[in-house]
């Protein structure tokens, strides 16, 4: 019996030894959490699996320097790294891709090969954790926030900021944020899978998406899609009842007069709806563009953060009500708006300063003592840096 236990043991061994790859290999419940907890003001960890030792997952420290010079030919890069090819891995070269030798000639780095290499990659979520120079002046200097990643390297779907006092929120793998919020102390049970559900089917290229998201990004108890109804788990937005025609969702034991009247579909995604059907048809009938003005709907259904009217972009609350005098013009303003401060100026009527549009204005102050401080937010108006006695004129440095 021993000896059938030893072979089985040792044929194990052998698979994951042989393996070239560590997915789906779970051996301890330690996490890219637990390395971003390491980090310390000098040094910064991700999570890693040993493909050569079992896939023994461990915290690796990040090179200072930078880690242009490890190849990924044979094995992966560190997280927030991509493998991309360099010509050759001296410090002078790193920034020139190339697909052959004579790339690397063509920019004038003569005797330099074309290899793969791992290249900092700034869009994912760990790269705002790896400790090289160019983070240590600016993202890894900024200790007001980093962002939360998954063992992936991408970005966990609920952020939090601000501490206890603060408010966490939904964002997408790639660090996009989504409808979904609350405040630290009410956020435990935040997941925000169905904010996620509803980007990555709108990614996917459908028009319109009617799942209903609670204001936590969590999905409603009632869900319908194509004229049918069902009860879903609002964390994870499993079914948990039967499913019905639209027509009887009062049936349903999740189905709630508070919230839901005689139809599933809300004001604004209603109206949303409307557009896309009275769109598609048009396009069947040869129509190729049509103008029906620009309405936002939350994931909630909603009325979003602006409407855009006759070429001005009106900051918006959830009845579709304007907020006030917040306005821009959205041929040059809507890639940027998001009328954060206009809203939640409308909820909190807080002392921050606003731009005309509805954005927080990227430098904020406050007086004490007799002094005015200076300091930066982000666009969720929470600070990114230290406060100064005199006005800052640049917060790109910060994040």
């Amino acid at each position: 019996m021993n000896s059938l236990l030893i072979f089985l043991l040792f044929s194990l061994a052998t698979i994951q030894n042989s393996s070239e790859s560590c997915d789906d290999i779970l051996v301890t419940d330690l996490s890219q959490h637990d390395c971003i907890a390491k980090q310390t003001n000098t040094d910064s960890y991700y999570y890693s699996l040993d493909e050569t030792q079992s896939c023994l997952p461990s915290c690796k420290k990040y090179n200072p320097d930078g880690h242009f010079r490890d190849s990924c030919s044979k094995q992966r890069c560190p997280a927030g790294y991509t493998c991309s090819k360099r010509c050759n891995r001296l410090i002078e070269y790193a920034e020139i891709s190339c697909e052959t030798r004579a790339d690397c000639t063509k920019a004038g780095a003569l005797r330099a090969q074309c290899v793969d290499m791992c290249v900092l990659d700034a869009d994912t979520c760990m790269a705002y954790h790896a400790n090289t120079s160019d983070f240590r002046d600016n993202k890894f200097g900024a200790l007001k926030f980093k962002p939360a990643c998954d063992n992936d390297g991408q970005w966990d779907a609920k952020q939090c900021k601000g501490g206890v006092s603060g408010k966490c929120y939904c964002y997408d793998p790639k660090g996009e944020k989504l409808f979904g919020q609350a405040l630290y102390p009410n956020a435990a049970d935040m997941t925000c899978s169905c904010s996620r559900r509803r980007a990555e089917l709108l990614d996917s290229g459908r028009p319109f998406v009617s799942f209903h998201c609670d204001s936590k990004g969590n999905f409603e108890k009632m869900q319908c899609d194509s004229g049918l109804c069902w009860c879903a788990d609002p964390k994870t937005g499993e079914l948990v009842s039967a499913v019905v025609p639209e027509r009887v969702m009062p049936k349903l034991p999740c189905y709630d007069t508070t919230t839901l009247g005689s139809q599933y579909l809300r004001q604004c995604d209603s109206h949303q709806y409307a557009i896309t059907k009275i769109t598609n048809t048009l396009k069947t009938h040869g129509v190729v563009y049509a103008n029906f003005g620009m309405r936002l709907c939350d994931g909630d259904g909603a009325y979003g953060a602006y409407n855009v009217s006759n070429g001005i972009a009106y900051c918006t609350w959830r009845d579709g009500t304007t907020i006030n005098t917040w306005q821009s013009d959205s041929s040059t303003d809507i890639s940027t708006l998001n009328c954060n401060c206009a809203r939640d100026y409308k909820m909190y009527a807080h002392q921050l300063h606003c731009t005309g549009s509805g954005n927080y204005e990227s430098v904020q102050n406050f007086i004490l003592n007799k002094q005015n401080y200076f300091y930066c937010v982000d666009d969720d108006g929470f600070a990114i840096s230290d406060y100064f006695t005199t006005r800052v004129d640049n917060c790109t440095s910060y994040y």
